[in-house]
């Protein structure tokens, strides 16, 4: 008897789930007008975890909430705003593009923390279109100087990665050249074959540029052409070309290497409260990681990046293998565990010295572990800046005494 009912009950609770499934594929096409606008709106609340279960519930769904999306670009919330660009990116469909860039050029940039926010929320996500975004984004960027929404298109374009290189080095030509270069650097190699023949260029400013975004290349072909313009006439474009050149001599690995599990967010309050779960393993003096810090170790620098993983920078040169590197990731899980962080992800990367003759000295914790959202928060720092630091605390307390 307890058997058959024990059966009846499996089968009860098989036929729950095959409904719900089906309940659940029928409401992504039939799914009424005042639900998707409650998920929208619940992109706006308070609590992350609604927010995070919103966004993911909007993907899922996919096209049947694009229109009310793109609408909600221009709520009053602005949470809902930066929220509803980021699931728009999820879901690829390519009728978003030309509203986000409209978004973005109708903002009017006060260079407020909300906006700047929703700017990046715009440029990531139409960085995640690929291709189909490079056309409209550079009719935007057509005839521009830089501003902020200039930046976070550039941005979007860099994400695109290759389709993109045309754009920036037409981009050369105007007056978003400095940035122009700085991203085709980023996009690395694909680069190359484009900037080659722009070392020839009529316009100094143009080869100098291409110089400046060759640095770091290792492609033979850019040694002739950059060797010729060390006799330039102008001072920039021989500067740019003696440093492309030195950066091929002083080559080093450009593989980075992840360890641990990098996290996927659907909104950006989940990144932010991840970061803040990070930055307690990288604040202080970070003791558990120091005896591998040069000249002891490989390593020159130790920090919280924004996309949501912390960096170890191998110094140039030195000999670390996988087992060293696993090495270093095994002290720092240890210590993101104790901070209730699991797996917690680890960037690898060779770089060089910042300034020669780098010193260890001893750094007060107010300036240790400072994160910024471009950037990373480092634990070694040249003596002659921590120098200047110490002055102008000096005389800040003196100054204070005498008030």
């Amino acid at each position: 008897m307890k058997r058959k009912i024990f059966f009846t009950v499996i089968f009860a609770l098989f036929l729950m789930t095959s409904q719900v499934k089906a309940i659940e594929s029928q409401s992504n096409e039939n799914v009424s007008s005042e639900a998707i606008n409650q998920l929208i709106q619940e992109l706006g609340n308070s609590n992350t975890t609604i927010k995070s279960n919103a966004a993911k519930t909007l993907v899922d769904i996919g096209d049947p909430v694009v229109d009310p999306l793109i609408s909600a670009l221009n709520d009053e919330n602005y949470d809902v705003r930066e929220n509803a660009a980021l699931v728009l990116g999820k879901i690829g469909n390519e009728t978003a593009i030309d509203p986000m860039i409209s978004a973005l050029s109708e903002q009017e940039w006060d260079e407020s923390q909300e906006e700047e926010e929703f700017g990046r929320a715009l440029g990531t996500a139409l960085g995640s279109f690929g291709e189909p975004a490079v056309e409209p984004l550079s009719e935007f960027l057509a005839g521009k100087e830089y501003s902020s929404s200039a930046g976070h298109a550039m941005a979007a374009l860099e994400l695109i990665g290759e389709p993109a290189v045309p754009v920036f080095v037409d981009l050369l030509y105007t007056e978003l050249r400095v940035e122009s270069a700085y991203h085709l650097r980023m996009i690395g190699e694909p680069a190359v074959d484009y900037l080659i023949p722009l070392l020839d260029d009529e316009d100094p400013n143009v080869q100098g540029r291409a110089a400046e975004a060759l640095v770091g290349t290792s492609n033979p072909d850019v040694v002739e052409p950059l060797t010729k313009l060390l006799d330039d006439d102008n001072e920039y474009v021989r500067n740019m070309a003696q440093h492309a050149l030195e950066s091929m001599e002083n080559q080093y690995p450009q593989e980075s290497f992840l360890y641990g599990r990098e996290r996927e967010f659907f909104v950006e309050d989940e990144k932010r409260e991840w970061l803040s779960s990070l930055e307690p393993i990288v604040k202080g003096r970070s003791e558990y990681i120091m005896p591998y810090f040069y000249p002891d170790g490989p390593v020159i620098g130790y920090g919280l990046y924004y996309k949501g993983y912390l960096t170890v920078d191998l110094l140039i040169g030195s000999e670390v293998n996988d087992s060293y590197m696993a090495e270093i990731y095994s002290v720092i899980d240890e210590e993101a565990l104790k901070n209730g962080v699991e797996e917690v992800p680890v960037l690898f990367s060779y770089t060089s010295m910042p300034v020669e003759d780098v010193e260890k000295v001893e750094i007060p914790d107010v300036l240790l572990g400072l994160t910024t959202d471009e950037g990373a928060s480092r634990i070694l720092l040249p003596a002659g800046f921590m120098a200047v630091i110490l002055i102008i605390l000096v005389i800040g307390l003196l100054l204070s005494r005498k008030k």
